[in-house]
């Protein structure tokens, strides 16, 4: 399966439930398919009028929402590819292998996150090769198609998701002070509210030693902002919540809602000559 065939697959599951329709009153005959009546189909925020009978425009209806699907599976491919490190190409909350039954509380606690994540701050912690990044990817991925899926035409693109690490969050804002012009963002507060209003957040490698007490700053400062606008956040770890406490501080680690810890060995295939 090729990444775009993933990503389609995965916008037509979760575009099946956006289909609405509304029926007309008046009722028509087909000599083939017998009574029907017409209505009004909505998909994804376009709408089209299905008059003649719907049994025999059945296939036409179906290549009219695939031509949807398409399109935004071009764009969630695209973003992926920018984005999304090839390893995680792939990467699903359901493909998240769960044995025992600390992983899967683990994995339930993070799908009662995705289902209601208004104003929750989620921080995975935890040993190397425990599946974190797996699970951030999955994340992004799935409120990426859902946003596409809700805004297909991209007018609000505030609100899509923004995956990144803790080291480039800090040195994008850095790259402001400098006033070369040379950085993504002309300001520091363009910076800062890029990453505080996003949709979600989702922020890997928290607690990589930062050089200076101002960089510990920007991190914090972004994770208060999005706390006190009930904008939701997933922060990862290799750390363990001991370690973070002296990093990010009482106050801040505070802020999050819940504290998943990925405890257990790592899946990563070792070699050893």
């Amino acid at each position: 399966m090729t990444l775009g065939e993933f990503v389609k697959a995965m916008c037509r599951k979760m575009a099946g439930g956006k289909e609405e329709k509304r029926f007309f009153k008046e009722e028509r005959e087909c000599t083939l398919h017998g009574k029907y009546t017409p209505y009004e189909l909505s998909f994804l925020g376009n709408k089209v009028k299905v008059e003649s009978c719907p049994s025999c425009r059945e296939r036409e209806i179906e290549e009219w929402k695939g031509w949807y699907i398409e399109g935004i599976s071009r764009v969630a491919e695209s973003f992926i590819r920018q984005n999304v490190p090839e390893r995680f190409w792939f990467a699903s909350i359901s493909s998240y292998y769960a044995p025992t039954p600390r992983m899967r509380t683990v994995k339930n606690r993070i799908l009662e996150f995705i289902a209601k994540p208004e104003g929750k701050a989620l921080l995975l912690t935890g040993n190397p090769g425990t599946g974190k990044s797996h699970i951030g990817y999955a994340i992004y991925k799935y409120f990426l198609v859902l946003h596409l899926i809700s805004d297909p035409h991209l007018l609000s693109p505030q609100s899509l998701p923004v995956v990144t690490s803790a080291l480039d969050l800090v040195r994008s804002v850095k790259g402001t002070w400098y006033g070369n012009g040379e950085g993504r963002f002309d300001s520091e507060e363009e910076a800062l509210f890029y990453y505080s209003s996003a949709g979600i957040l989702i922020i890997d490698e928290v607690g990589v030693q930062f050089e200076t007490q101002a960089e510990k700053l920007i991190l914090t400062e972004v994770i208060n902002r999005r706390y006190n606008n009930l904008r939701p956040l997933v922060a990862i770890s290799n750390l363990s919540l001991e370690e973070l406490t002296p990093i990010l501080g009482e106050r801040v680690l505070d802020r999050f809602s819940e504290i998943l810890r990925f405890d257990w060995q790592s899946w990563r295939e070792k070699i050893y000559a």
